[in-house]
């Protein structure tokens, strides 16, 4: 019996926070996560006084791409 409350407990716990926080994010098609793994490595190791210095970076790096390598992967 008290297996069962909790089982239903948790069940609906889950639920409310699946609402809440989505599993992916609606702003980034799937298509965009294969970039991330390719930032991750040249920031890798990499020190960053403030904010700007790492979107500095970003926009650097992100600039420096070819437009082939969009559509190569």
């Amino acid at each position: 019996m008290r297996g069962a409350f909790l089982h239903k407990f948790l069940n609906a716990r889950v639920e409310r926070l699946a609402k809440i926080h989505p599993p992916y994010s609606p702003d980034l098609a799937t298509s965009d996560s294969h970039l991330f793994l390719h930032l991750k490595k040249h920031l890798a190791g990499k020190k960053f006084d403030d904010d700007d210095d790492v979107q500095e970076e970003f926009m650097t790096w992100f600039k420096g791409l070819e437009k082939t390598s969009m559509t190569r992967g």
